[in-house]
């Protein structure tokens, strides 16, 4: 998870790393969601992430059909330690360039019942509307498979 950055529309609220498609993403008159998430994924973290790691796994609508959000399972052959220090290194990038972070900070959650329970106590007050149930139902989802 991601804590937005203080120069955001959302400073301090926690949501998965991603963002919106642009016309950087069309191709052949379609969108390309994996070339999407790459993207946003480098641009907030500073990751590259191969297009074979992501699967679409969950679809989120809000209650007024605004929008629509493909959730992606990405499967990253990395430890915590290599994702923060990559993120540290890209923040520091970005802030030589003189450029603001997307993102304050990263947050990890286990996927357990009881750490995603504990997260959403110490970070209620922040967290995207989508995030407890989708953490939910992640832990619900292992369970069964």
């Amino acid at each position: 998870m991601g804590k937005m950055g203080t120069s955001t529309s959302s400073p301090g609220r926690i949501q998965c790393i991603g963002g919106n498609i642009d016309a950087n993403d069309l191709e052949e008159n379609k969108f390309n969601l994996r070339n999407s998430i790459c993207r946003e994924i480098n641009e907030e973290i500073g990751i590259s992430v191969p297009k074979n790691k992501l699967t679409p796994t969950y679809l989120k609508t809000d209650s007024c059909m605004k929008y629509t959000a493909i959730i992606f399972w990405i499967n990253l052959d990395k430890s915590w330690t290599d994702i923060k220090n990559l993120f540290q290194r890209h923040t520091n990038a970005l802030s030589n360039m003189n450029r603001l972070t997307e993102l304050q900070n990263l947050l990890p959650v286990n996927l357990n019942e009881e750490s995603i329970s504990d997260f959403c106590k110490e970070n209620k007050n922040h967290l995207v509307d989508y995030l407890p149930p989708l953490l939910n139902t992640i832990v619900l989802d292992k369970k069964h498979n």
